[in-house]
């Protein structure tokens, strides 16, 4: 098979700490293991001078014309077989405006086609279990100007996601439920994301030194024996600001503890607040983006990695990678992150914003090296089911599903 897969931003280029980016380098490898051939439209490609990647293609309600017809040419130059669309529903609508002459598979990676947040929380914190509309003007978090113009639209794109997309593939099951419930027309399917077990590994023991950036090399791990490691994206639904508010607590009991924050984003500076407002920042070193192939060695040696979301996350595959590496989790409990964590045996879950829980998840772990050596061996064992060639053998089963069922309607 031939897939060509759709996303924002090319596999190769600077470093950037992304589930998705991750997920698809991890994908479009195995694919290619399969004896496949796997192929990246990066949409960043097309942008011309002057253009933001926010404003690339949503243009008008009825698509871009002129980047829909680039992409059918690059099908057809390619000889693709089926495309996989990694972008926002809305985004792949705009694209795939009318019929492709092949299956067409949209992964959903955020709960956006159901809640203006894309986050399934009310203001206030609280889970949201309303159905999208006029409740959503209600709770606040949508004002009624923006309900008006926009609600419309959203309908419009839950409506007709099934005319030119065969399958929408989501990554948890909560979601997969509430695409049911919201009225989604295309049919969809859970399959889980994967990571490449031979990479992230108990035994990836080198990684980058604790300083800003990536190019240093060291000889042995890279950090101390009580550290807290966060990977990602830092940004305030990510919860890192939480995470090192909920540090002071945990350095009252392990006065050795460190956080190291593997990541860039839009809120980096205010965790560094939130880290000087709490008297924590000569304990939190800020290590920028690390390159995807030193990660295996921070989770390695860290004592315990933290994903404490405030959203439903997708999936949350930074975790599945700690995991794999033999490294215990702390994270929120929220949609993605239960469908690999095992509370209790590979890690803990901890209710999202709760500094006070967060902290007490971390200083157990810390403080409790048998616990810790417990999770480690028991979250390796977990994260085998979830061995990316494992999940892409069954995501090809759904290709060559969809691809039989294109063939026979063509006859």
């Amino acid at each position: 098979m031939k897939i060509g897969h759709v996303k924002m931003t090319p596999l190769t280029g600077e470093p950037v700490l992304s589930g998705v980016t991750s997920a698809v380098t991890d994908l479009v490898a195995s694919l290619e293991r399969r004896g496949n051939e796997a192929r990246v439209f990066a949409l960043k490609d097309y942008i011309s001078s002057g253009e933001t990647a926010a404003g690339m293609y949503i243009r008008t309600l009825l698509g871009d014309r002129a980047l829909s017809r680039k992409l059918k040419n690059w099908t057809a130059a390619n000889g693709i077989d089926l495309l996989h669309f990694h972008t926002a529903l809305h985004q792949t609508l705009r694209i795939v405006r009318t019929p492709f002459l092949c299956p067409v598979v949209h992964s959903a990676h955020t709960f956006e086609p159901i809640c203006p947040l894309c986050t399934r929380r009310l203001p206030g914190g609280d889970r949201c279990d309303r159905e999208p509309g006029f409740d959503c003007v209600r709770a606040g978090c949508r004002s009624l100007r923006k309900y008006l113009m926009h609600d419309a639209t959203n309908r419009r794109v839950r409506r007709l996601a099934g005319k030119h997309i065969d399958l929408v593939l989501t990554h948890n099951r909560q979601l997969e439920e509430q695409f049911a419930f919201a009225g989604l027309s295309a049919p969809v399917r859970f399959v889980p994301l994967g990571v490449d077990l031979s990479s992230f590994t108990p035994a990836a023991r080198t990684a980058p030194s604790l300083s800003s950036g990536d190019s240093a090399e060291s000889t042995g791990p890279a950090l101390p024996d009580q550290s807290v490691l966060y990977v990602g994206r830092v940004r305030p639904e990510k919860g890192v600001r939480q995470l090192a508010e909920a540090m002071k607590s945990v350095l009252e009991i392990v006065p050795a503890a460190r956080l190291a924050v593997a990541g860039s984003g839009d809120d980096l500076e205010g965790v560094r607040l939130a880290a000087r407002n709490h008297g924590v920042e000569n304990s939190v070193d800020f290590l920028g983006t690390v390159r995807r192939g030193k990660l295996p060695g921070l989770y390695a040696s860290a004592a315990v990695t933290v994903v404490p979301s405030l959203w439903e996350e997708n999936f949350g595959i930074v975790g599945v990678e700690a995991m794999s590496c033999g490294t215990p989790v702390v994270g929120s409990d929220v949609a993605g992150i239960r469908e690999w964590l095992v509370p209790g045996v590979t890690g803990l879950l901890v209710p999202p914003g709760d500094v006070g829980a967060l902290a007490a998840a971390i200083t157990r772990v810390l403080t409790d090296r048998n616990l810790r050596n417990r999770m480690g061996l028991a979250a390796r064992e977990r994260a085998k089911e979830f061995d990316v060639d494992r999940t892409t053998g069954e995501l090809c089963e759904v290709y060559e599903d969809l691809m039989g069922r294109a063939a026979r309607s063509v006859e």
